[in-house]
């Protein structure tokens, strides 16, 4: 059912909003995937705050015009196509990228980060790379090493020293 043009105003600025707020959007096409393949993407991708938005090509050129996002080759925005929208720069790639891989249907077209046009290979990269809060733990632990290390020393100093007076108590009894 065709919408009114005041409704495709509204959602194509609602849109452009949206891309100009958040860090990473990708283009992906979807045809050949089944409704339920569609719905069970979906669901990852809102599980982690992620939103999919199918979203007619004239529109969507649209918004990236608004958007002021140059370096999408008009020649990618011609088949099926919707719009991914992330805060994270490497979630959204990352969700994409492993759905892919078992639903070879879904290709990935092209990306937009931080509104720079970037390539399909270059997605690749950022979803090889790990999630924020592997990168936070990582750092965590690092930093706690040394910290857990100087702790495990003075116990062991500790502990010598019980193992001396212990020794020398049964020496002397």
């Amino acid at each position: 059912m065709p919408i009114s043009k005041q409704a495709k105003k509204d959602l194509v600025a609602s849109l452009t909003k949206e891309v100009s707020a958040n860090k990473e959007q990708i283009l992906v096409g979807y045809k050949g995937l089944t409704v339920v393949e569609l719905e069970e993407l979906r669901a990852v991708l809102r599980k982690e705050g992620v939103r999919f938005a199918v979203i007619k090509n004239s529109l969507l050129e649209r918004v990236l015009s608004d958007a002021k996002i140059e370096g999408i080759d008009p020649a990618n925005i011609k088949k099926p196509l919707a719009l991914v929208i992330g805060n994270d720069e490497v979630m959204p790639a990352k969700l994409l990228v492993d759905f892919a891989k078992k639903h070879n249907k879904l290709e990935l077209v092209a990306g937009v980060i931080d509104l720079k046009a970037v390539g399909v290979d270059q997605l690749n990269s950022l979803a090889a790379l790990p999630t924020r809060d592997q990168l936070m733990g990582t750092v965590v632990g690092t930093i706690a090493a040394p910290l857990s290390g100087f702790v495990r020393v003075l116990a062991g100093t500790q502990r010598s020293l019980v193992y001396v007076l212990k020794a020398l108590a049964e020496s002397k009894s």
